[in-house]
């Protein structure tokens, strides 16, 4: 935890006082620090900097002497803080047509082409928080309301691509910012390229040629010349970890520089995920598993994925990586893993949790 510089030296209170203050002080300070939202991460530490959290520490005296002391701490949570969650987790809810946005400032999503415009500072990369005035110098069209974090509206929308940006703004892909932004404007920005591209190439029937009509109570789309129904495309991948005891099978790609990572691929239609992930596995290293187990699930949206991590043990067979598919694929100990995909991704998770459920064996 590390303090926030800006408000921590402008309202940091040390004063005597008796311990009943502090409930009321504490509540005066937070609700001066929450007029305005933010959603970056603070680029030095790697922290969020969303929602200010505000600790009260009261030291009173021993029986008898009647001074004590508040101790007021303005922190935010780095993204190594196993508080996050709890004390700075920001919270999106997601809405469809017809609703409207409520009144007041909003967090924009504004897409130039395939990028993302963001604000940078020294602070770090936020997300931009503006009205309908301030977002209009860069002529956005095709907005959506897509819904709110922590109540305040978030807006996708699409820019030119000759659009010039103002100082201080920039245009990133989804994957340059991937562990930039904090998680739920990171999610969100995901959700909302998605619609956005639906909304682009659903405009006429895949059936018939005709024009598509919106539902109007979600972002499907309805053919009234055929009755052809259509609605946002998720396309289902299989991720999954293969262990051998303290070994785990990861496997390399050309072009990912030193970079490995677990087996995956794309379902195909008839097969349920479990069928998939024997298909893959024998298809690009030639080896028998059983005990495939479902570990978790993540939104990929390049461009609309949905990543579905299992565990499987090995049972059988020599490596024999499909060179069309792989350059490499190896067997790695738990205490020799190479360089791994980037932190927020779930094939990142699934390799760090397998390691850490060792702990214990190889401790006993």
């Amino acid at each position: 935890m590390a303090g926030m510089k800006q408000t921590a030296q402008n309202n940091e209170e040390r004063t005597s006082s008796n311990c009943g203050n502090a409930l009321s002080l504490a509540e005066h300070i937070t609700s001066q620090t929450k007029s305005q939202p933010s959603s970056f991460r603070y680029t030095k530490t790697g922290g969020s900097v969303r929602t200010l959290a505000v600790i009260v520490q009261c030291s009173c005296g021993p029986p008898g002497v009647t001074r004590s002391e508040i101790h007021i701490y303005f922190l935010y949570a780095e993204a190594a803080c196993p508080l996050e969650d709890h004390l700075m987790a920001s919270t999106f809810q997601r809405a469809y047509p017809p609703a409207t946005p409520p009144a007041g400032p909003a967090f924009w999503f504004p897409f130039r082409e395939h990028e993302l415009i963001i604000q940078e500072s020294e602070q770090g990369i936020a997300l931009i928080y503006s009205d309908e005035e301030g977002i209009a110098m860069i002529q956005p069209h095709s907005a959506l309301y897509v819904g709110t974090i922590d109540g305040n509206a978030c807006i996708a929308c699409e820019v030119m691509a000759e659009q010039p940006l103002p100082k201080g703004w920039r245009a990133l892909g989804l994957r340059t910012l991937f562990g930039q932004l904090d998680d739920t404007a990171y999610s969100v920005a995901g959700y909302a390229s998605q619609i956005l591209r639906w909304q682009r190439h659903s405009r006429y029937c895949p059936a018939c040629g005709g024009l598509n009509s919106p539902l109007g109570e979600n972002w499907g789309r309805h053919c009234p010349t055929c009755s052809h129904m259509g609605y946002p495309p998720v396309i289902p991948a299989v991720l999954v970890l293969i262990h051998n005891g303290e070994h785990v099978l990861l496997a390399h790609q050309a072009g990912w520089g030193k970079r490995y990572s677990i087996l995956a691929g794309f379902v195909e239609p008839g097969e349920s995920l479990e069928d998939c992930v024997h298909r893959e596995v024998a298809e690009e290293v030639g080896i028998e598993i059983a005990d495939v187990t479902y570990s978790g699930s993540q939104p990929w949206p390049y461009p609309s994925q949905l990543m579905v991590g299992f565990q499987a043990r090995y049972v059988a067979g020599e490596l024999r990586p499909d060179h069309e598919e792989l350059d490499d694929a190896a067997w790695f100990h738990v205490d020799a893993l190479p360089e791994l995909p980037a932190p927020l991704s779930l094939s990142h998770q699934l390799i760090m949790a397998w390691a850490r459920s060792l702990q214990p064996a190889k401790k006993s």
